[in-house]
């Protein structure tokens, strides 16, 4: 991973929040239609200073369990370290 690796990310990452960039990479989709459904209420999302994180389990609702088992994710990957 790019950018912030610090403890406090480690941190976000275990109470299930990912950098919005991060769960972007993870879907296929960019920060911006991320940061859209957070503006909209279809997903959960909170600013941490100037980083914005998103509920990974909020991202997983809002695509569906269709869209979830076509890309093979689930909950426990927001635990996983990527290095993309």
């Amino acid at each position: 991973m790019r950018g912030h690796n610090t403890l406090t990310d480690m941190a976000m990452r275990q109470r299930g929040w990912l950098l919005v960039r991060e769960a972007a990479r993870k879907i296929n989709v960019t920060s911006q239609t991320i940061y859209t459904w957070i503006n909209t209420g279809k997903v959960v999302g909170m600013r941490d200073g100037y980083r914005r994180f998103v509920r990974w389990s909020s991202v997983l609702a809002h695509i569906g369990q269709e869209a979830c088992e076509a890309r093979g994710l689930k909950q426990e990957d927001v635990y996983v370290e990527t290095d993309s």
